[in-house]
């Protein structure tokens, strides 16, 4: 390394020169060439590439790329009373943080919507209801027909038997439900005659939130004839009982009009009068009645593959109806 920058001079000295001629040059000397610093230079200049594109990536991640929001459905109570406030949830989530700009709105069809931006609705017509449940001729009958939480304000209810127009109804209303919509009560009442019997009643309601041809129409059909009873199997309690045992057969009676019927209970064709018990009718919610009867018995060694047979008759049935059970002891 000493003979670095050491200038070397030529000189010519030659008859066809005046003067002797002169060339230089100045000697450059590298150092021994070293693997070990072009490794380290190699390793820093790759690890600051990398360092340089994870950090544009993060960068880029963290300000710059689009991340949708995550936004759940809309959550209720299991419960929603009418005319009480009501909370409804809606959650949304980010990745990372940013303003985010929400609004509720209450949709409704569009081919409802009026011109002032209000929609015509009528969310609720009850059945056509008559009272009393069961109709007997010669008594008074009512039948109710009541439309709710409508709007807008004008409703009209048109009464039919048979097709011909009763003119002798009362209606009351329609008067606010909410704070824009109506409800309305309409009532026909009449004494049953015997050729009303299978006679359709129509209430007929016309507003503008019906699709064409504008109405609907709530029937009634009147049945002073009654409902026959729906007469299920006999069940024993326990189903095989030992001999001595107390046991119970059962026969459960639905959804029957008017409410007097006869149960008649037969062992092997003969008519069981001991242990014999039938229950109160019960009036059901749909205006018709339902009825348990019992026969009690304690288990004789004779009685296995007894026939044990229940005999329903009521006013409803064009003949008797009846059920049959097989007596098998344990």
């Amino acid at each position: 390394m000493e003979n670095n920058g050491v200038r070397y001079i030529c000189a010519i000295m030659h008859r066809a020169y005046p003067a002797p001629y002169h060339a230089s040059v100045t000697l450059r000397v590298q150092a021994p060439f070293s693997i070990t610093a072009l490794i380290a230079g190699t390793m820093a200049t790759s690890i600051f590439l990398v360092l340089l594109f994870l950090g544009s990536i993060f960068i880029y991640c963290r300000y710059f790329q689009s991340v949708p929001l995550r936004v759940s459905d809309i959550i209720t109570p299991s419960l929603v009373f009418a005319k009480v406030p009501t909370e409804l949830k809606c959650n949304i989530t980010s990745k990372r943080p940013r303003r985010v700009k929400v609004g509720w709105f209450k949709l409704k069809p569009a081919s409802d919507r009026n011109a002032d931006m209000t929609w015509d609705s009528c969310s609720e017509i009850s059945p056509l209801n008559g009272l009393p449940h069961v109709p007997e001729v010669g008594k008074p009958l009512v039948l109710c027909c009541r439309v709710e939480k409508f709007y807008p304000k004008k409703i009209d209810l048109e009464w039919f038997r048979q097709g011909e127009r009763v003119n002798d109804v009362t209606q009351f209303g329609p008067f606010p439900d909410t704070d824009r919509e109506h409800s309305v009560w309409g009532k026909a009442e009449f004494t049953v005659a015997k050729e009303d019997n299978k006679a359709t009643f129509t209430c007929r309601v016309y507003h503008d939130s019906f699709p064409e041809p504008g109405y609907e129409d709530i029937t009634y059909q009147i049945n002073t004839q009654g409902t026959p009873p729906n007469v299920m199997f006999i069940k024993c309690d326990p189903p095989q009982p030992k001999v001595g045992e107390r046991c119970t057969l059962s026969l459960h009676l639905c959804d029957f009009s008017p409410a007097r019927i006869s149960v008649t209970w037969r062992r092997n064709s003969q008519q069981v009068h001991y242990g014999v018990f039938l229950s109160p009718p019960a009036l059901n919610v749909n205006g018709l009645y339902s009825q348990w009867s019992f026969l009690q018995l304690t288990a004789a060694e004779e009685d296995h593959g007894s026939v044990f047979e229940c005999q329903v008759e009521h006013s409803a049935q064009a003949e008797p109806e009846r059920r049959a059970h097989t007596f098998i002891l344990h």
